[in-house]
């Protein structure tokens, strides 16, 4: 291998190297404000350090065909180095400010969804059903009030109160069998007690 194969693939572990702790960066402050815990923090971490591996070994692959040396160790470890301590305050302070911009967006989308297309929507159902049910109300009133006009005009008057004065007898009957039976009972009472 020539010293400027050599030079070009020490160059990009050092750049994997820096990519390496950018990531981590980023997976460490994503973890932090979604709050994941348990075995879901053991799922990531472990998904986190296989997309680290398949980044290492593709770029030794795609460089000088998958060969390992120690120096490419350094390399990364260099470019790790040299991301915490000249980029890592930075990168932290500035995707701290981008998801709280992502986080602004995302509210004031869901806002503005909600003010001009939800709320209107939700008032619109609200009015469509109060008219159907305004429509029923007045549509029910309607039919009794045939009904009743169709009742008074098919049945003679004579028969209403024949229909009417019949009721009041059959009521009057009932309240009078009652009576009579309480007065029975009354008697009977009497007379056990006068025997």
């Amino acid at each position: 291998m020539s010293i400027e194969t050599q030079l070009v693939t020490m160059i990009l572990m050092v750049a994997c190297g820096v990519t390496m702790g950018l990531l981590y960066d980023t997976y460490r402050v994503m973890k932090g404000q979604t709050g994941i815990e348990g075995l879901l923090v053991l799922i990531c971490d472990l998904l986190f350090w296989a997309s680290c591996t398949f980044l290492v070994f593709g770029t030794l692959l795609r460089i000088n065909e998958g060969i390992v040396r120690i120096y490419l160790f350094l390399g990364m470890g260099i470019g790790a180095w040299l991301y915490f301590v000249l980029f890592h305050t930075f990168y932290i302070r500035w995707f701290l400010k981008f998801i709280r911009l992502v986080k602004a967006i995302y509210r004031f989308t869901v806002r503005t969804v909600e003010i001009l297309l939800i709320k209107p929507l939700i008032f619109l159902y609200k009015m469509v059903v109060a008219v159907i049910v305004a429509i029923a109300l007045f549509i029910w009133r309607v039919l009794l009030f045939v009904y009743q006009l169709v009742k008074r005009i098919f049945i003679p008057p004579g028969k209403y109160m024949k229909h009417l004065g019949g009721k009041a007898v059959s009521s009057t009957k009932k309240k009078g069998a009652g009576f009579l039976k309480r007065l029975a009972k009354l008697f009977r009472r009497d007379k056990t007690k006068d025997e």
